[in-house]
């Protein structure tokens, strides 16, 4: 099944094919990414390109889901559902407000490294507003929503950031870069690690490896949380979209 996370009709449609499978969800990990293209761009939608598809898509995407994952957290009290959320340790370089709700689509005001920190932050607050509403409004106490900075990794993530290619081939950052395998680790913990239901880790932001840390100070508010949901639901309503409600 493809899927192109800035393609809300192409979320849409992989998500009707998934429920037709009538197969479960046991972890649903929310990791695609663009990363600080130097040139303002719009996605099909009409949304700045960094938001579309690095919280908008995975949003929509998560909410057709929800159906599902319900299912499965009922159907298994003993066991668990996982959501794992990329998000990065770039969340804390964003705009002064955390979320520039009137200037997401604004060109003149677009910085491509403040654009990618805000599309990070919008993950952590997905998480920890996700989170508050599956137990407080579905009951479910056996789904973990959790974020993870991945760490520095190397992928084709920044094909369009010529500073990130010039880091990664410098010969220090040998020392810094991440595998992709050693990368995965923290995802993988938040996954599968039996430590996150019997510490009861949820709604909390992770760094590799596999360790608990404090996001920024937007990270934590939970009225920018709201805020982001409400603004997230009205985007893709007013681009033609129903948003399931959880």
């Amino acid at each position: 099944m493809r899927l192109n996370l800035a393609d809300w009709d192409s979320v849409k449609s992989f998500a009707e094919q998934y429920k037709k499978s009538k197969l479960p969800i046991h972890i649903l990990m929310n990791n695609a990414g663009i990363m600080a293209p130097p040139l303002f761009e719009m996605s099909k939608h009409a949304v700045e390109l960094q938001m579309a598809g690095n919280h908008l898509g995975h949003f929509y995407l998560t909410l057709l889901l929800m159906p599902i994952i319900e299912k499965t957290a009922n159907a298994n009290k003993n066991g668990t559902v996982r959501i794992v959320n990329l998000s990065s340790l770039a969340h804390w370089g964003t705009y002064w407000r955390g979320i520039d709700f009137n200037n997401i689509n604004n060109p003149r005001t677009y910085n491509a490294w403040l654009a990618y920190g805000q599309s990070k932050l919008a993950n952590l607050l997905f998480s920890n507003q996700l989170q508050k509403r599956i137990e407080g409004r579905l009951g479910l106490q056996n789904v973990f929503v959790n974020a993870v900075h991945p760490g520095g990794v190397a992928t084709n993530l920044a094909v369009g950031s010529a500073y990130i290619r010039h880091l990664y081939n410098a010969t220090f950052a040998s020392f810094f870069i991440l595998t992709s395998e050693q990368g995965s680790l923290t995802q993988l913990y938040c996954a599968t690690s039996e430590e996150i239901p019997r510490r009861g880790l949820k709604a909390r932001y992770f760094v590799p490896t596999a360790s608990l840390a404090t996001p920024s100070w937007h990270g934590r508010d939970e009225r920018l949380a709201e805020e982001l949901w409400d603004w997230s639901v009205a985007t893709l309503e007013k681009k033609g979209f129903s948003v399931p409600s959880v």
